[in-house]
């Protein structure tokens, strides 16, 4: 895939440097995207033979053998190396709108999710998708059933 080179480096960890490219082919999509490209200084100063990896949009997602990042460092690290870069990148691409965009979206998603509170008792859940927690869940379904059993019978 060609590559339109509109980038900078950006430096955090000794070695790594984040650089964000605008693809050749971007105008067939219906949004404009941008490729996060994560490169090793020390193996060179060209971006063909100093690639390290993709920046990935979430970490979590990812399965550790597909990306070097999540590999070589590990999830929790390799999250906050590429918050860092991302952070940097920020500061950097102060210029352009649709990189600071992107690089929102991306920091949004790398972010850890806050733990919302049950809709019942207020109790923080461990699992973001839940809407109340165990107890909760139970007593309603109990009071579901009771007035499901109550109305069949009548």
């Amino acid at each position: 895939m060609a590559m339109k080179s509109s980038f900078r480096f950006q430096r955090t960890e000794p070695h790594l440097a984040l650089k964000i490219f605008k693809p050749y082919n971007a105008y067939k999509r219906a949004k404009e995207e941008y490729v996060f490209v994560v490169v090793d200084l020390a193996l060179g100063e060209q971006y063909p033979e100093n690639f390290f990896c993709v920046l990935p949009r979430s970490i979590d997602t990812v399965h550790i053998s597909r990306n070097n990042l999540v590999k070589q460092f590990g999830r929790e690290k390799a999250k906050r190396i590429a918050i860092r870069l991302l952070k940097d990148a920020k500061r950097r691409f102060f210029d352009s709108e649709d990189i600071l965009k992107e690089i929102d979206v991306r920091l949004r998603e790398l972010e850890p999710k806050k733990p919302k509170p049950c809709l019942n008792c207020g109790v923080e859940l461990e699992h973001h998708r839940r809407r109340f927690c165990k107890p909760c869940a139970d007593q309603r379904t109990k009071e579901y059933l009771a007035e499901y059993h109550r109305r069949r019978n009548t």
